[in-house]
């Protein structure tokens, strides 16, 4: 794996169409999802020529983004935020809950060929913090957007980036594969769309939105009328 600077201090490295955010300012390092248990030890080769990682912070607890949390977090000394949903199954080894297809061709193939292909239990993460406390125990301002849907404690995190905009860390509230996207599954599709939604309320043109899966998107209009007319279908 290889972090590439997609924004100023903002990288983004990508293994098996999963990615992966790192946001170094210098001295220190955030990191944003683990990918697949898999991804540790590429992952943790990739952070040696980083800033010391001073967190780990979640977007939700699902396989592909939290697999590798807990041997991450071990190998890093950096403790793991995530939602309080989340956060009560993976500090037990679980991230699975009850899920559907989206309605799409592409979502019926990759759930059934992929996701429900994972195995049930990961490394339970033991150094696991609210996201109540992230301020408290990072004193850094960075918002946190909660957008339940595809998984229930899903949250999106706005780092400040040039000019106030901001970069939205969002999970797999969308997908910008070959244009913009439901995901491929969700514990609850309406909770999901409303979600995107809310995205789309919440993102300003010059923002960046970086998705678990995809290329980052350069937030215009046209993008936010994409992602309303998204939640029509």
């Amino acid at each position: 794996m290889k972090f590439v600077e997609i924004r100023d201090a903002l990288f983004q490295a990508t293994r098996r169409g999963v990615n992966v955010y790192l946001w170094d300012r210098g001295r220190e390092a955030l990191l944003f999802d683990t990918g697949e248990p898999a991804f540790a030890r590429p992952l943790a080769r990739a952070l040696e020529r980083a800033s010391p990682v001073r967190a780990i912070l979640l977007t939700h607890c699902h396989y592909d983004h939290a697999g590798s949390a807990a041997t991450l977090s071990n190998h890093l000394s950096a403790s793991v935020f995530a939602s309080d949903d989340d956060a009560a199954l993976l500090s037990q080894g679980k991230w699975r809950r009850d899920s559907v297809p989206s309605p799409t061709v592409l979502g019926h193939v990759l759930t059934r060929l992929v996701a429900r292909r994972y195995p049930e239990h990961i490394a339970p993460v033991e150094r696991i913090e609210a996201l109540t406390m992230l301020k408290t125990e990072l004193g850094i301002e960075i918002e946190t957007l909660p957008l339940p849907g595809h998984c229930a404690g899903q949250v999106a995190y706005g780092l400040p980036i040039e000019l106030e905009r901001r970069a939205w860390i969002v999970g797999d509230v969308i997908m910008t594969i070959a244009g913009i996207r439901e995901p491929i599954l969700y514990e609850d599709r309406a909770v999901g769309l409303a979600s995107i939604q809310k995205l789309a309320r919440k993102v300003q043109p010059g923002d960046v939105v970086c998705p678990g899966h995809g290329p980052a998107l350069d937030v215009t209009q046209e993008v936010i009328d994409k992602l309303q007319r998204l939640t029509q279908g």
